[in-house]
């Protein structure tokens, strides 16, 4: 109890000195010149100005809410994306902006670099997953409105990026929580809302070109912008080029080799060793494409490889079984393999497809009285193209077929695998908005779009009547030898391709 007195009278000279402080402080003020009470004025004056002037700010309207109000009265966690600090980075067009968000790290994004799969929209697509729920689960607004989707094949329903060109945007807008509840079950995973330019006072005409270093994956990018303003609204017109080089598996060292890279307890690379005919060469090493194999039908563990001396154990000249089972690490041994597994032209395959992108954009906003009226259509042709390899194996028989099927193989080969899509897509909309009457916090609002899209796609595909497979009904004789190795390894492809490519 004394301790706690004896703290409070140390402290009693200090709290009378900050007394003393205070009390003298408006002494001080009162001393001051009337030239200084005059700037003093003269700055409060311009500080209430710069304040109401602040306060004049527009509200604007903020992904993840229905209302109209400030960013930071929003309770969903919302991030802004301003497209200048997106340009200055090095990112034209839409889909690489909001594909490198935070919101969108971590999930499988579907761009240029899936040309070898199916995918919903077909090949050349580009959408946005947030939170890996997928891009059915990501909503796409276009200034608060749903746009369609666009694409060629399969399941048609998430929307393109391709669409939108970069040169209209003025910001792009992420609700990173749910937003299913305002929106739909199609915002499970969040929402993206694209915020285009309302007004451009000047002509706007931007080149850019993105030229790796080591070439392949070359991207320029053509856009022209300009706008109209009126004392009731403004109109706003861009068109914008882009095109897109293929990047190919052979213009990056770290593309065009697939590798086991095996590591062993002590540290030490234990990858198997290439023993094919390969080995020696600069394609030796490397798991690119399994092919210029025949297994035997009977029993798949037979199978025949080239012979690096071209010497013929088997039915088949210059090829012999691979070992079997596969040499491993076990008992102190080494691993290797005798399959063929590279090729001189795989290095040509697409890591990134080739695009081609035209679009336009006109938008209109008009105030008659206390009624807005906005206006906008958009127009995109796309065209993408990919090459890529794949395998062909049809069923069939090195002679007349003996009854136990003894003679049946299935010879591995390989085979182009390249595609093109076209896709045209219409976009539009037009609103009326208003406050009613009698309040000034009501309003109204009626909408309507309209949205196409119309697709053609062209994909190398192999006529099954032409094969000769015999597990195939009705495909009749082959009409080459597939057992030649020029099929096999792929030095006959094009000859392949004329014959049954379709």
């Amino acid at each position: 109890m004394n301790k706690y007195v004896q703290r409070g009278l140390r402290r009693l000279p200090l709290a009378i000195a900050v007394v003393a402080a205070l009390q003298v402080m408006p002494a001080f003020a009162q001393e001051q010149s009337s030239t200084a009470a005059t700037s003093q004025s003269s700055s409060n004056s311009d500080n209430t100005k710069e304040n109401a002037k602040a306060k004049s700010l527009e509200t604007v309207t903020v992904t993840g809410s229905l209302l109209k109000r400030p960013e930071y009265e929003t309770t969903s966690p919302v991030q802004v994306i301003e497209i200048k600090t997106s340009l200055a980075a090095g990112q034209f067009d839409t889909a690489s902006i909001l594909q490198t968000t935070t919101a969108a790290a971590g999930s499988t994004q579907i761009n240029g670099q899936f040309g070898g799969y199916v995918v919903e929209g077909g090949t050349g697509v580009q959408t946005v997953n947030l939170r890996g729920l997928g891009a059915n689960r990501t909503l796409v607004l276009l200034d608060g409105q749903r746009p369609g989707p666009a694409g060629t094949r399969g399941q048609v329903g998430a929307f393109d990026l391709n669409v939108i060109p970069q040169v209209i945007l003025s910001r792009i807008e992420i609700v990173k929580d749910g937003s299913s509840s305002i929106y739909g079950s199609d915002a499970l995973a969040g929402a993206v809302n694209l915020i285009t330019k309302k007004s451009m006072d000047r002509p706007e005409l931007s080149l850019a070109a993105s030229v790796p270093e080591h070439g392949g994956g070359e991207q320029y990018t053509f856009s022209f912008g300009d706008g109209w303003n009126f004392s009731n609204g403004s109109i706003v017109a861009a068109v914008q080029f882009d095109k897109l080089k293929a990047l190919q598996v052979g213009d990056r060292d770290f593309l065009n080799c697939n590798q086991d890279r095996v590591w062993g307890k002590d540290g030490q690379r234990i990858d198997r060793a290439d023993h094919s005919i390969l080995e020696g060469s600069g394609l030796a090493g490397c798991n690119n494409l399994y092919a210029n194999t025949i297994i035997k039908y009977v029993n798949s563990r037979v199978r025949y490889v080239p012979s690096k001396d071209g010497s013929t154990i088997g039915p088949f000249p210059g090829y012999h079984p691979r070992p079997y089972p596969t040499p491993s690490y076990a008992n102190g041994g080494k691993a290797y393999y005798e399959d063929v597994l590279n090729y001189p032209f795989y290095g040509d395959s697409d890591a990134i497809s080739a695009r081609q992108r035209v679009s336009a954009y006109l938008a209109t906003d008009f105030s008659f009285g206390s009624v807005n009226w906005k206006t906008q259509w958009l127009v995109n042709h796309r065209t993408s193209k990919t090459h890529s390899y794949r395998q062909f194996f049809p069923l069939v028989s090195d002679g007349p077929m003996a009854p136990d099927l003894s003679n049946v193989y299935e010879p591995i080969m390989p085979f182009p695998d390249n595609g093109t899509e076209s896709v045209n897509y219409i976009y539009g909309t037009t609103k009326l908005e208003g406050l009613f009457t009698s309040t000034d916090s009501w309003g109204w609002e009626v909408n309507a779009g309209y949205s196409r899209s119309d697709g053609d796609y062209r994909h190398l595909d192999i006529d099954t009547s032409k094969t000769g497979d015999l597990s195939l009904d009705g495909s009749g004789d082959a009409l080459v030898n597939y057992f030649d190795p020029g099929f096999l390894s792929g030095a006959r492809m094009k000859e392949l391709v004329n014959t049954i490519g379709v």
